[in-house]
């Protein structure tokens, strides 16, 4: 009988748990085999995504290459991949991809292959993540600046797509297509305000308020005047300048003195993007993540034992 969505993410939840475990311990294979479970189990949760990549990172110490002779351990890989955009069968494509990562996780080309599937399964969290790990290897790359712009702009986040059709302005100055699509951008970002007044509009679509919760922004309260709280003083700042990264870290380093772990990386994670994955948020994102990952290990625990999934995931 096949497992519910609910036992799935019961079973997710455990692999977590467990690859948590491992990773504490330095098992970097016992910790990149649960935290694969976790996402073949919940495909579309970012955070699986990003604590396996994390991992992967740190099985190679951070050497940028992966396993040795990645290249030809990957053919096999590549071809499957290939077969399988042909015949736009999309989960084979997100899995060989994964299976790919696994032995080079900076692999750009990978990358952007499981973001191309992600985009097309729906799941477009993980898509923009992709991308962005395939640009960080291949910045200049018009395919994957292309794509990623098109999943942004799909998402609404028209201020993020803009910058990459400008950059992809920048790397080809006759690239008819993207000066047409970031003049029309710049009009529907005028229109949308960062999806704010959509969301006022749009019965389907959260309100305002609920969008500024979101990223730590709710205006619903009382307002507090400058110089009285600094989380205050922050978002003020945010919202003047939501296309600098600087006030995003200084809350997320505020949140992260008062132990508010999952707030302060939401904060990096946005950081990231707006600073177009800046190495030095990223290694902050990454600490707080650690922090987080350790903080909710005992939860997690307890939370598995009471679900019973150990025989589960096991088999």
């Amino acid at each position: 009988m096949a497992a519910s969505f609910d036992d799935k993410k019961k079973i997710a939840a455990d692999c977590w748990r467990k690859g948590s475990e491992a990773m504490a311990r330095g098992n970097w294979d016992y910790a990149i085999d649960m935290f694969s479970k976790a996402v073949a189990f919940v495909p579309e949760n970012l955070m699986y995504r990003q604590t396996l990549r994390g991992v992967e990172y740190r099985k190679y110490n951070n050497n940028k290459t992966g396993a040795k002779m990645a290249g030809v351990k990957l053919m096999g890989i590549r071809g499957k991949i290939k077969k399988a955009k042909m015949q736009k069968d999309w989960q084979t494509v997100e899995r060989a991809a994964e299976d790919g990562l696994l032995v080079n996780p900076w692999d750009a080309q990978l990358n952007a292959d499981l973001g191309e599937a992600c985009r097309n399964l729906g799941y477009g969290e993980v898509a923009v993540f992709a991308y962005q790990c395939a640009l960080k290897e291949d910045p200049d790359n018009k395919a994957y600046n292309r794509a990623y712009a098109e999943v942004l702009e799909n998402r609404g986040e028209y201020q993020q797509a803009l910058k990459v059709w400008a950059h992809l302005m920048k790397l080809d100055p006759h690239d008819s297509e993207a000066r047409t699509k970031y003049n029309a951008l710049q009009a529907s970002a005028v229109l949308d305000r960062g999806g704010y007044e959509k969301a006022q509009s749009a019965k389907d679509t959260l309100a305002e308020h609920e969008l500024a919760k979101r990223v730590g922004l709710d205006k619903s309260e009382q307002p507090i005047g400058p110089g009285v709280s600094v989380e205050a003083d922050l978002q003020r700042a945010i919202r003047k300048e939501p296309d600098n990264p600087d006030p995003y870290v200084k809350l997320a380093q505020h949140y992260r003195s008062e132990r508010k772990l999952k707030e302060a990386f939401d904060l990096l994670q946005k950081a990231i993007e707006v600073s177009g994955g800046d190495t030095g948020i990223v290694e902050q994102a990454e600490d707080v993540e650690l922090e987080l990952l350790r903080k909710n290990l005992e939860e997690a625990k307890q939370a598995a034992a009471e679900s019973g999934s150990d025989e589960m995931v096991n088999r």
